[in-house]
């Protein structure tokens, strides 16, 4: 089994915050909508920081190696005699509290949705499907079952339920469950809907729906921010100007300053994304721009570029004429 904090690339003493910078910068690595995504190693870590950050889960995983509440201790080295014996007293005398936490996760529902960039600026309403589910037929409901050892019987997680004591029922119609995405809400975000899972003996589980964002053709997300690269001519680079810029909520005038550079980086204040918690700040559209350089030129054209940079002196390249002199250093050339 793979080390969880290993996964994540985080040391054994992670933050929350650090646990959710880590995995947020892996699930977009790894996300299967983009040409390189890995599945496996989404679900992989996915599944990590599912654990570590349920502190309950986290607490269990890091004593025993495992977050399964039924794993809980492997032998020598996993666990001290103590809790081996009261493991067992546990299951004999009616120690139920462990089991009733596992038929309490058992009974929780994992979902998985994807949405676009826009229905995460604007939020969303969608309806999930929670399939039926009928009594476990190998334990009745009880989510556990007896197994002899010779004289000793002991009670362990039914294996069909995996504890839940509920089975899918393909006879009845699937219940349906209004859930409503936040706006401003990022890839790998996970939203708790409780008392959306099954229910049975008296307890329910909560629906977790977990939240991938697809990629978007213009925009890149950073946390609020928004970035994208804009095309500029190099007449309105060198002059000044403005232009027409899309954002996700439609188009705004964009000032360019005179002698702007290719790689620099303009800003549309409040156009990016919506804060996820209220009295947090809208984030900003951060355009990066690329100066183009005009092609298939006439010879009028040519002609007058000819006679444009023969006009040119130092100062008016200075970028230019730093790194002929960055390179001249270099091989030790004298001026």
């Amino acid at each position: 089994m793979d080390d969880l904090y290993q996964t994540l690339g985080v040391e054994r003493n992670a933050s929350a915050s650090e646990l959710k910078t880590a995995y947020r910068k892996l699930a977009n690595r790894y996300h299967p909508d983009k040409p390189t995504g890995d599945a496996e190693q989404f679900k992989k870590v996915s599944e990590a920081y599912q654990v570590l950050s349920d502190d309950q889960k986290r607490a269990q995983y890091d004593r025993f190696g495992t977050a399964d509440p039924q794993m809980g201790g492997g032998g020598p080295g996993g666990m001290d005699i103590n809790d081996m014996f009261g493991g067992i007293f546990d299951e004999f005398f009616g120690g139920a509290g462990q089991s009733r936490r596992a038929q309490k996760q058992a009974l929780d529902v994992q979902y998985q949705v994807s949405i676009s960039l826009e229905e995460a600026v604007f939020g969303k309403e969608l309806q999930i499907e929670i399939p039926a589910t009928t009594v476990c037929p190998k334990c009745h409901g009880q989510g556990s079952i007896q197994v002899s050892h010779g004289f000793i019987a002991m009670q362990q997680t039914c294996p069909v339920c995996r504890g839940s004591g509920r089975v899918q029922d393909t006879s009845t119609s699937a219940r349906k469950i209004n859930v409503k995405i936040p706006q401003g809400i990022d890839n790998g975000d996970q939203i708790r809907v409780q008392g959306g899972g099954y229910t049975n003996n008296g307890q329910t589980g909560d629906l977790y729906v977990q939240v991938l964002v697809k990629e978007h053709a213009l925009f890149k997300r950073d946390r609020t921010h928004l970035a994208c690269q804009i095309p500029v001519d190099f007449v309105t680079a060198a002059l000044g100007g403005e232009i027409d810029v899309p954002t996700l909520t439609g188009k705004v005038r964009l000032k360019i300053p005179p002698g702007t550079q290719t790689n620099s980086q303009l800003r549309l204040r409040g156009r990016g994304m919506p804060p996820l918690k209220k009295g947090g700040i809208m984030g900003d559209l951060l355009c990066s721009v690329l100066v183009e350089t005009p092609v298939k030129l006439n010879l009028k054209q040519q002609k007058l570029l000819h006679e444009f940079q023969s006009s040119l002196i130092e100062s008016q390249n200075p970028k230019m004429m730093q790194w002929f002199k960055s390179i001249k250093s270099f091989f030790r050339i004298k001026e």
